[in-house]
């Protein structure tokens, strides 16, 4: 790492899984916080296109305000909501980003119950 003559830029979610000797070496750290719920709406918002097969009555303030995760996780959630949806020969709705978003979550190590949902918990 010292001989090296340009930026190098590392991320990680576990900083405290670092060494510690790694970690000195390291000039700058820069921390990114969770996204708040307007982030989190503008960022579900994002990764919607004219060319993505979508239901008009996607409820993108419940998913901000409903689960705390960060912008790479929604965008893996949408992705996996879009292969779901295409594997089904359907146009992606609620069910489909719901299912991702669960998804998403259990690769954390997180589970979720149909109450966590709130008021789509019926579709589970």
């Amino acid at each position: 790492m010292e001989n090296h003559k340009g930026i190098s830029i590392l991320a990680t979610n576990h900083l405290e899984q670092v060494d510690t000797a790694f970690f000195r070496r390291i000039q700058y750290v820069v921390q990114f916080p969770f996204p708040q719920a307007q982030q989190r709406y503008e960022l579900w918002k994002s990764f919607i296109t004219d060319k993505v097969p979508l239901e008009k009555e996607i409820d993108f303030q419940y998913l901000a305000e409903q689960f705390e995760i960060t912008g790479g996780s929604i965008k893996n959630a949408m992705l996996t909501a879009l292969f779901l949806a295409a594997s089904q020969k359907q146009i992606c709705g609620m069910i489909h980003i719901l299912k991702g978003v669960k998804q998403e979550l259990q690769k954390q190590g997180k589970v979720l119950l149909p109450y966590d949902f709130g008021k789509y918990e019926n579709l589970f």
